[in-house]
C-alpha cells in the first residue's frame, strides 16, 4: 500500500520487494483500484514461486529488469543446501523478502536478489555454512528452475476439510489441526488460510513446521464411502 501510494504521490514509478503469487495477486487488485499501472517482471515466468511488481501512473513501460539480480553459488565440496543458504545470507542482516527464489543443483546454486543489495551479497557472502563458497553474478536467463521433487504418499479422509487433511498428513488429532489453522499457520496456494472446514481439491499447501506439500487432483471414493487422495511432501 505504501509503494502504491508513493508511486500516486509522487509520480515516480515504484517497485515492490520479492512477493508470492498471492501477494502479487492482492497487489495487483490494490492498484488497479487506485487505478494505478502494474506490471510483474516478465523475466520470472510461471517456474518462478516470488516475483517483484512496479506501479506508476505516468508510464506502462516500466524496466523491471534493472531491480534483478541473478547469482551463481559454487560449493567445492558439499552439495549446497536451501535453508542453509538462506540462513547464512539473513545471517548478514538482510531480509527475507529481498531474497528470490533460490535453485539447487547439487554443488551449484542460483539466487535471485534485488538490485539494491546484490554488491553487498558479492562482497559479503563468502561461506554457506562453515563451507567457503565462490559467487558469480551471471544474467538472469542463466538461472536453472529448480524441479520439485515430491515423496508421495496416499490416505483416505472423510471430507476434504482443510483441518481434515491437515490432520492426516501431519497425523495430529484434528482438533490440533484445527486449531493450528485458526493460528494462522496453515497456507492454500500461498494464501493464508483460517477457516477449518473449508473444502480444498488440487493444490499447494503449506504447513508451518511440516514443510510443504501438494495435493494431486485424483480422488475417488472407496467402497466404504471415504475419499481416496494422493499427496506429495517436498524434499
Amino acid at each position: 500500500m505504501d509503494t502504491i501510494e508513493i508511486s500516486i504521490y509522487s509520480g515516480i514509478p515504484q517497485f515492490s520487494d520479492f512477493l508470492d503469487p498471492y501477494e502479487i495477486r492482492l497487489a495487483e487488485s490494490v492498484a488497479n483500484g487506485e487505478m494505478v499501472y502494474s506490471e510483474t517482471s516478465q523475466l520470472l515466468n510461471e517456474n518462478f514461486e516470488r516475483n517483484i511488481i512496479g506501479f506508476s501512473t505516468e508510464t506502462k513501460n516500466l524496466d523491471l529488469g534493472n531491480h534483478l539480480k541473478c547469482f551463481k553459488i559454487e560449493s567445492k565440496f558439499s552439495d549446497l543446501q536451501h535453508n542453509k543458504i538462506l540462513g547464512s545470507i539473513l545471517g548478514l542482516g538482510l531480509e527475507r523478502r529481498k531474497i528470490g527464489d533460490i535453485s539447487i543443483h547439487g554443488k551449484i546454486a542460483y539466487i535471485l536478489v534485488k538490485s539494491e543489495i546484490a554488491d553487498f551479497i558479492y562482497f559479503h557472502l563468502k561461506k554457506i555454512g562453515r563451507e567457503g563458497v565462490r559467487l558469480e553474478e551471471v544474467p538472469i536467463q542463466n538461472f536453472e528452475s529448480e524441479k520439485p521433487q515430491w515423496e508421495i504418499q496416499s490416505s483416505t479422509v472423510k471430507t476434504m476439510r482443510l483441518d481434515s487433511i491437515v490432520s492426516t498428513i501431519t497425523k495430529l488429532p484434528r482438533s490440533k489441526a484445527k486449531k493450528m489453522i485458526e493460528q494462522n499457520l496453515i497456507k492454500v496456494n500461498f494464501e493464508p488460510i483460517m477457516t477449518p472446514h473449508m473444502e480444498i481439491g488440487g493444490c499447494l499447501l503449506s504447513i508451518r513446521g511440516y514443510g510443504r506439500f501438494k495435493i494431486f487432483e485424483e480422488f475417488h471414493e472407496t467402497k466404504k464411502g471415504r475419499i481416496h487422495f494422493t499427496y506429495g511432501k517436498k524434499k
